[in-house]
């Protein structure tokens, strides 16, 4: 009976073990944070939520803060996770009991922790200093945030039926856009030439027959060089092309295109100069063309600009648009949920005063990743966080598809873009400009950029997050990325 006893009790043991085990590993998958109607895709690299001894969500720290839109640093010295959004500063310190905000301390009720060399954060006291509404779900096992405040539930809810389709399609660095609303289908450009035929591909999925209309913003190769390949596969069956009314001779020159060939292909072309207008799709849906001025010396600032309205959401795409012309027009524009970035993120476009007139809830960015450009820039990623847009790139997300019934939209990517996806573009071993004489290096202890000292973000720098270095090479060492502005 005692070895039976003690053959029981090993038993016992190995179950207890398996057990213990077993809930160790299950709640980490267990436990969904919904962000505005979104659930985020934990994976093994970054880790998986799970409940701590608190009962308290503990979640990823990088992966969610960066879904959240934040830009995110590990101060190693101090074993602190930092987060930084539209002028707030969080800052985590691993296994304290409290936060900081701004530099004020919040008490909470649990502590960030690090597990299998992950770090993990409360997710309530965190994004709740951020003026996110943050709940828990019982029966879902679910953490419901919503990033403005308010309860998503509250939200209209994307209805299904026979809803407008918006495809930003990835054509590298360029932009193609296709508006898809049942048996109409308007294109708004076509990318380089390079990506003609993966263009004329992608929307003959979605194209009834004709091609309703077409918007050609302006005659730089990266927004209309694909579209002679959708002129070619449709011919006839386009409908009214919009375009901006500057001379496309040139371009076609400079793609080596004869022009008899050309001429032969737009005499079947239905082509109108933009001006104010408004195209009636239906009684729901509609496209309006903003006239902003012609005869510009950059024909960026002469590009075709189109407001879509349908039923209670609007969005607008900008070709290539300047900060110059946007300020010139204010007066047109009105508030849209949606904004099509001008120039794929160019510092010289999305300006503050723009931005603060048409009061974007959704920004999406056309760009090629580590392009030559630096797209999207510093400078107009940050205008676009500060004005709380959350941002969505191709160069992040490949094709990105939004869908509305005209109250609610969804996206279908939760890859949302930081200002580290500006700065990270930077080859931080290429010296773009030279320390000035008489100039030093500027590093920011919170971003952990790199600025010079004549640098208009590093000048705007507060105090206490200022750390001067000698040398680049110290910099770059102790983990500082070069600003996107200056380029040190």
């Amino acid at each position: 009976m005692k070895e039976k006893s003690i053959f029981d009790k090993r038993i016992l043991a190995v179950i207890i073990f398996a057990i213990i085990m077993i809930a160790v590993a299950v709640p980490a998958l267990a436990i969904d944070v919904k962000l505005d109607g979104q659930n985020l895709k934990f994976t093994e690299d970054y880790g998986f939520p799970f409940i701590d001894d608190a009962n308290r969500t503990q979640v990823p720290f990088r992966m969610t803060m960066e879904a959240y839109g934040c830009e995110v640093s590990w101060d190693a010295a101090a074993k602190t996770a930092i987060a930084s959004k539209n002028g707030i500063t969080v800052k985590v310190p691993i296994g304290k009991n409290y936060i900081y905000v701004n530099g004020k301390t919040v008490q909470n009720d649990t502590k960030a922790v690090i597990v299998n060399s992950r770090t993990y954060l409360p997710i309530r006291a965190v994004l709740e200093a951020f003026g996110a509404y943050v709940s828990w779900d019982s029966n879902t096992q679910t953490v419901i945030v919503g990033s403005d405040g308010i309860n998503p539930s509250a939200k209209p809810v994307l209805q299904p039926g026979n809803n407008l389709k918006i495809h930003f399609i990835d054509v590298g660095q360029g932009d193609c856009i296709l508006i898809d609303y049942g048996q109409t289908e308007i294109l708004i450009d076509g990318g380089p030439v390079d990506a003609g035929d993966e263009v004329t591909s992608y929307i003959s999925d979605y194209v009834d027959g004709k091609l309703d209309y077409v918007v050609v913003t302006h005659f730089d190769e990266d927004h209309v060089g694909g579209l002679l390949s959708v002129y070619q596969k449709y011919g006839s069956k386009l409908g009214k092309v919009i375009y901006s009314g500057e001379d496309y001779y040139p371009l076609l020159d400079k793609l080596g295109i004869p022009r008899f060939a050309a001429n032969m292909l737009l005499k079947s072309i239905n082509m109108v100069e933009d001006s104010d207008m408004t195209i009636k799709i239906d009684n729901k849906c509609q496209l309006k063309i903003i006239e902003t001025g012609d005869n510009y010396s950059n024909n960026n600032d002469s590009s075709v600009i189109v407001e879509l309205i349908y039923g209670d959401f609007k969005a607008l795409f900008t070709g290539d648009m300047s900060s110059t012309v946007e300020k010139a027009n204010l007066s047109k524009f009105e508030a849209v949920d949606v904004l099509k970035v001008g120039h794929h993120g160019a510092r010289t476009s999305t300006s503050a005063e723009f931005l603060s007139k048409i009061k974007p809830e959704t920004a999406i960015i056309s760009y090629k990743l580590n392009n030559p450009h630096g797209h999207p820039q510093y400078l107009a990623v940050e205008r676009l966080l500060n004005a709380g847009a959350t941002i969505y790139g191709t160069g992040k997300s490949g094709t990105i598809v939004l869908e509305t019934d005209g109250t609610a939209y969804e996206l279908d990517t939760n890859q949302t873009l930081t200002l580290a996806d500006a700065a990270d573009m930077v080859n931080t071993n290429t010296v773009i400009n030279p320390l000035p004489e008489g100039g030093y290096y500027l590093g920011n202890k919170t971003t952990l950029r790199l600025h010079l000292s004549t640098c208009e973000n590093g000048q705007n720098m507060a105090t206490s997050n200022r750390v001067i270095f000698d040398t680049r090479e110290e910099a770059i060492a102790a983990g500082y990325i070069p600003c996107k502005v200056c380029c040190p």
